[in-house]
């Protein structure tokens, strides 16, 4: 840097300049902050943090670099990463280039692993390892054991098996389901399929995640709705669809609406939600060829639905690809289709749903399989 001397005067360094310093200093001691909050959440134990609070952490203290570099309107130093490298880099990191695969080719593999593994009968340790959300950071490897699970049977279990590895004190209460049993319930009877969609959708894009057990049953009610919700919608026309999505922004994003100044603003706040929208659209499309083609079985893995802190669906960029080869591969069809598989993990779920819980989630469930049975055939869209 070039320092301005006056004549006949000690050199020394104008104020402007010195602003400018301290602002390079600001900035250079923030960028560092960021990348040692990212190296510590990257270093903690995998216990204490889901993978979600590890990316929260990183982004907080990028989003702050960030924001003091644009306010103070100087150039981000260099080895600066995007929220979307964390924490699998820190500034001081060379970045590695990616190797190329192609999607066709990664969810070919992911067909032929779970055609070679061999797929043993479930057993109670197992199942309660399921139940109880042991959590898997990596978005495939969560997704292929939770395929691998829906071809296996669930070996016999016997109601007082169940009771003895859950007591009383991991159960939920009576009264945990009774507002999304009023909340989803009514909605078996309800003849406006607008009423359907819109009431089911906001139900399930509002909901927060609860403790493991009652976890279970929510997964099952939500899960159930969801695969509703998703008939419902492939029934539209595509004008019906965008008309449906402006008025579910309408209701879930209305402070957001109230607040912009202008049509410019709140277009963009409708193209950001439907964007969010279409991912919960193509997941619950995914959940339908999944119960079409295993069953009531994709009722014991809770595991197959994940959700980052905006809520929406955490998966792997090849889940829908790897789903839609999963339906259309006759050789897992025969596998899901064995008459014993199928009748021992029927008979698991509802010893688990009576067992954990209560005559109004019975009635749901009854309920749900009388208007969409295990058999039924339907043509969605992607």
């Amino acid at each position: 840097m070039k320092y301005w001397y006056p004549p006949a005067a000690e050199p020394f360094v104008c104020e402007s300049t010195l602003l400018f310093l301290t602002t390079i200093s600001l900035v250079d001691q923030a960028w560092e902050l960021a990348g040692k909050l990212a190296k510590h959440a990257s270093d903690l134990p995998q216990a204490p943090l889901s993978p979600g609070t590890r990316r929260a952490i990183c982004s907080a203290g990028y989003s702050m670099a960030t924001s003091i570099t644009r306010i103070l309107r100087v150039t981000e130093p260099e080895g600066a990463y995007d929220e979307d490298d964390l924490p699998r880099t820190s500034p001081n990191e060379p970045r590695q280039p990616a190797k190329t695969r192609l999607p066709r080719d990664i969810v070919a593999e992911r067909i032929d692993d779970l055609l070679e593994a061999e797929h043993p009968p479930i057993t109670l340790n197992e199942i309660k390892d399921i139940f109880m959300g042991t959590s898997i950071r990596d978005y495939q490897k969560r997704e292929q054991k939770a395929f691998s699970r829906l071809i296996c049977r669930y070996e016999p279990v016997s109601t007082k098996d169940l009771s003895d590895a859950f007591p009383l004190s991991l159960r939920p209460s009576e009264h945990t389901f009774a507002r999304t049993f009023i909340n989803l319930s009514k909605f078996h009877s309800e003849k406006d399929v607008y009423k359907r969609l819109l009431g089911r959708d906001q139900h399930l894009l509002s909901f927060s995640d609860s403790q493991p057990l009652s976890g279970l049953i929510y997964y099952v009610m939500h899960t159930m709705a969801s695969l509703q919700w998703a008939l419902d919608y492939s029934s539209q026309s595509a004008e019906d669809k965008t008309a449906y999505v402006e008025d579910l922004c309408a209701v879930m994003r209305k402070s957001d609406l109230d607040k912009a100044g202008n049509a410019d603003a709140r277009g963009a706040i409708f193209s950001a939600f439907k964007a969010q929208h279409r991912k919960h659209v193509t997941f619950r499309n995914s959940l339908i060829k999944l119960y079409q083609l295993f069953g009531i079985s994709i009722f014991l893995d809770p595991s197959l639905y994940a959700s980052k802190l905006s809520g929406l669906p955490a998966h792997s960029a090849t889940f829908g690809s790897t789903v839609s080869a999963l339906a259309a591969d006759p050789r897992i069809k025969r596998l899901a289709n064995d008459p014993v598989r199928r009748q021992d993990n029927r008979t698991l779920f509802f010893r688990v749903m009576t067992l954990f819980g209560t005559n109004a989630v019975g009635a749901y469930i009854h309920d749900f399989l009388a208007l969409v049975p295990e058999d039924f055939v339907l043509e969605i869209d992607h």
